[in-house]
């Protein structure tokens, strides 16, 4: 029943940022019950919603993959933290590392 609920959501844009909100909401309870796998698996569902529309510009992009970069962290995925800090720093327009060190200093620091 839940995952039809979720289709009949992603197959209407205008449901499409209820269910990422959704979504957004839930990831951090998971996370902070030491569930980070889920997390990581509601945040990438947002991701899936808005790739390739222009809603992704609804809702802040950027600190979804700053989120799971800290979820990666926690499990000890380091490729998987760097990764989603190349992302975050493109969409927020960082052109350098420095600028994505400022931008995400407590990523940088553990990461380095």
């Amino acid at each position: 029943m839940d995952q039809k609920i979720r289709e009949s959501y992603t197959d209407q844009n205008k449901y499409k940022l209820h269910l990422a909100q959704m979504l957004l909401m839930l990831s951090p309870s998971y996370y902070s019950n030491g569930e980070p796998l889920k997390a990581i698996k509601y945040k990438q569902e947002v991701l899936s919603l808005f790739d390739n529309t222009p809603l992704k510009y609804v809702i802040n992009i950027p600190d979804v993959y700053v989120n799971l970069a800290h979820c990666y962290l926690s499990i000890g995925n380091i490729g998987m933290v760097k990764e989603m800090i190349q992302k975050a720093s493109a969409l927020s327009f960082c052109t350098d590392r420095e600028h994505s060190n400022l931008l995400y200093p407590e990523l940088a620091q553990k990461i380095a």
